[in-house]
């Protein structure tokens, strides 16, 4: 399997939970050739002091020695067993510094785009971070569409309530019944107003 990720796959994300599972997956990949291997950590409050473990282990590990960098992934408080809380701004803020401080690259998905800015507001690259970041484009340049042709703004919005997906199969102009669609067109409008924060979650 790794080695068709090699050949086929530009990039490759390894979920952490476990040290062992997550830091042999990278080595494995890294090995054999591959550099863009990236880590994907959830942020969130019940996280909080895994992600500065896993940061000191990219510093530490031999294993992550050629790792591309350490995701970081907002929080969506999703599903009725979901417990976890978000990670608060300013603990957001000092998990970041204390990358940067350390060397360690990472980056973050467009969930938390916006709180990254905001966790580097006055450091002197911040024109540099700002050109870099995309906060979320759900319904301005992207939408997700599940396995059954149903679509929604984003991945996320599947299945919450106040959001009925629109069957893509079915549409017969896609621009009138889906980009231009009563749904798409108030989450655009709701995601703008807010300069491009989720308008459903708390992130």
């Amino acid at each position: 399997m790794a080695e068709k990720l090699v050949k086929f796959c530009g990039a490759v994300a390894i979920s952490h939970y476990d040290d062992e599972v997550c830091f042999n997956a990278v080595k494995l990949l890294t090995d054999k050739g591959l550099s863009q291997v990236n880590v994907h950590k959830l942020a969130a409050s019940e996280t909080e002091t895994s992600c500065y473990a896993l940061l000191n282990a990219v510093k530490t590990d031999a294993r992550l020695k050629r790792l591309n960098a350490v995701i970081l992934l907002g929080f969506k408080k999703k599903g009725k067993r979901n417990t976890y809380n978000p990670l608060r701004s300013h603990k957001f803020r000092l998990l970041v510094q204390y990358a940067i401080n350390n060397r360690i690259h990472i980056g973050f998905d467009s969930c938390s785009a916006n709180k990254f800015l905001e966790a580097v507001k006055n450091n002197p690259n911040y024109k540099r971070y700002k050109m870099m970041s995309e906060p979320c484009e759900s319904t301005c340049f992207s939408m997700y569409i599940n396995v059954d042709g149903i679509t929604y703004p984003c991945s996320f919005l599947e299945g919450e309530n106040g959001f009925k997906g629109i069957n893509i199969l079915s549409c017969k102009n896609f621009h009138k019944d889906i980009w231009l669609s009563p749904s798409f067109c108030e989450f655009r409008k709701n995601l703008i107003k807010i300069n491009r924060n989720c308008p459903h979650f708390n992130i």
